[in-house]
């Protein structure tokens, strides 16, 4: 969960693919986004994974906000741009972070789960969001633009907020 940066709109996120907005200071629930990230991907299509690996899908592992907007990272290796106006969608960076920490067949289902988007920054102009996976890779992007700006590849061995 995040705090939006006027210190007035809770967010929470979970592996349900939905986000919630809470106003702070009443405690009332503003809004549920359902599906921010979508639970179907290319690979569920496949007979080899599990309901419950399914669902891990799509789950939203990171959170940044702004008073505008809210930026989410998925394990659908994905990253979303909500308004907190409309509470729409207004961006999508699909297959954000790829690539893969095992490259052997045999682990081809896990390292699908490891791929996902760990930790999200937006800058405090909404201009850019910023993220990191396990990927090794951290990426800066224009959140209006879709357009990557930089990658710094192999920085760490997976890259977490935790």
């Amino acid at each position: 969960m995040i705090l939006t940066d006027n210190g007035r709109t809770l967010i929470s996120a979970s592996f349900d693919t939905t986000i919630r907005a809470f106003d702070l200071a009443t405690g009332r629930l503003k809004k549920i986004v359902r599906e921010v990230h979508s639970r179907s991907s290319f690979f569920m299509n496949s007979t080899q994974l599990t309901d419950s690996f399914n669902y891990q899908l799509g789950a939203i592992f990171a959170l940044s906000a702004t008073e505008k907007i809210v930026a989410t990272g998925s394990s659908d290796r994905s990253i979303r741009i909500v308004s907190l106006k409309t509470y729409r969608v207004l961006a999508a960076f699909k297959n954000a972070h790829q690539g893969s920490l095992f490259h052997h067949d045999d682990l081809q289902k896990l390292s699908l789960f490891l791929d996902v988007v760990r930790t999200i920054c937006l800058t405090s102009d909404s201009k850019y969001v910023i993220s990191g996976s396990t990927d090794s890779c951290i990426k800066v992007s224009g959140v209006m633009s879709r357009q990557l700006i930089h990658s710094f590849n192999g920085v760490h061995h997976g890259i977490s907020s935790y």
